[in-house]
């Protein structure tokens, strides 16, 4: 079965999820997390998957319009359809591989803590509906398995390095750990800035970039691509697309007596 049509499987669960929890709106981030955390948390591996894929594509596939009145009241937050022009199963391959190596604690942190998680589902499906209309090709019948694989990591830590990565905040800085495979950590500057020109140079639609405007007293203040990624995201991209196997992943507490080896900043 294309991805195309696992994700039309799940269409009527990701409307009524929405409708349920009425997620439209934001939601205050403690009993409305649980809520869902509840609902979600009984889907399988590549049910979560499609839920993140379709999750992503909504933040990506629609641009963001901000309007702030002069006296700095927001007028309006909401979203307005960009240009794409790929098909929806290239799409759809290009940012489910990013979640090949994702584990369910990951995958159900990310999408419980999504603050505009109803919107985003959503504006996925919106997006792949009105790209499978503009652009199917009935001869297209590749199968793609990225949604259903199950891969485990070697937790021995011989031949593997500490990797440190900062993630600079307004208020304070946050700190996470990843075990690496040594080739992988001795290259992983370069690394970083091959990850940031995937995202900032890729053409059609990326994950992590969204197209924003914002408009101040009347006037366009701003308009362009914003990016919103973190050390998870880095990590998920040399795992999926630079190495295409596990080669690096969250370090179990174990790894945390080791000595850091490399120190990167987002």
């Amino acid at each position: 079965m294309s991805m195309y049509n696992q994700v039309r499987n799940m269409e009527p669960y990701i409307r009524e999820l929405v409708g349920n929890h009425d997620l439209l709106t934001t939601y205050s981030l403690s009993d409305k997390q649980h809520e869902i955390l509840k609902d979600i948390e009984k889907l399988s591996l590549k049910e979560l998957r499609i839920l993140k894929t379709v999750m992503d594509i909504g933040e990506s596939g629609r641009g963001r319009l901000t309007i702030m009145e002069k006296d700095g009241d927001l007028k309006d937050d909401t979203f307005f359809k960009i240009e794409i022009n790929e098909k929806a199963e290239i799409i759809l391959s290009r940012f489910s591989k990013l979640l090949m190596y994702n584990s369910r604690n990951r995958l159900l942190e990310k999408i419980v803590t999504n603050y505009f998680l109803g919107s985003y589902l959503l504006n996925g499906l919106e997006v792949l509906l009105e790209l499978k209309t503009i652009h199917e090709d009935p001869s297209e019948t590749k199968k793609e398995e990225w949604f259903g694989s199950d891969y485990g990591i070697d937790w021995n830590l011989e031949h593997k390095a500490l990797v440190q990565i900062i993630e600079t905040g307004i208020k304070q800085d946050s700190y996470k750990h990843f075990l690496v495979e040594v080739d992988v950590a001795e290259n992983i500057e370069v690394l970083k800035e091959e990850f940031i020109t995937w995202i900032q140079e890729g053409d059609g639609l990326y994950p992590h970039r969204m197209v924003h405007r914002n408009i101040y007293d009347e006037k366009i203040v701003f308009e362009g691509y914003v990016y919103n990624y973190d050390g998870y995201d880095f990590i998920d991209w040399i795992n999926a697309y630079r190495y295409e196997s596990l080669v690096a992943a969250e370090a179990p507490i174990a790894a945390k007596t080791m000595d850091v080896s490399k120190v990167i900043v987002f």
